[in-house]
């Protein structure tokens, strides 16, 4: 008899972490609708640098607020209210984007139960980019959902 993992299966890491305060040239791909194991829905953007970075941002839509948190990160993105009205996540792929990312501990506990303090990656500061078409193709290119 067999005992099922599947509910515990993670994705190889195979992507760098983006460094904590250093500006970074990202495009987005990999957009997609989710649900967490609690049932609750989910946008998932998938941000990817030139290094072979990676960063996942999700978007819980629960309510007002943060769908209004949301439609903010959107119209930063360079998406226009009228792009809204029927909105598919996969539209924001292809996205090129100037971004910082910081630090940010958390609690949790250890496989003996004891409180540990760990690290997350978070998005910092994000703005629709600016800079050379060079770069803006070079980043279209690794946008490519994966």
């Amino acid at each position: 008899m067999g005992i099922d993992l599947r509910g515990y299966y993670e994705e190889p890491k195979v992507f760098v972490n983006f460094e904590v305060g250093k500006k970074y040239h990202c495009a987005i791909g990999g957009s997609e609708v989710k649900e967490s194991d609690g049932g609750k829905q989910y946008i998932q953007h998938i941000i990817m640098g030139m290094g072979g970075e990676k960063h996942t941002k999700r978007f819980y839509l629960v309510n007002d607020k943060a769908t209004k948190f949301y439609t903010s990160f959107l119209a930063t993105c360079g998406i226009k209210q009228e792009d809204m009205a029927d909105w598919n996540p996969v539209n924001l792929d292809g996205k090129v984007l100037t971004c910082t990312f910081r630090d940010e501990p958390y609690d949790a506990y250890d496989d003996n139960g004891a409180s540990v303090t760990k690290h997350s990656t978070k998005l910092e500061y994000f703005n629709v980019f600016s800079g050379a078409d060079a770069v803006r193709k070079a980043l279209a290119e690794i946008a490519v959902p994966f």
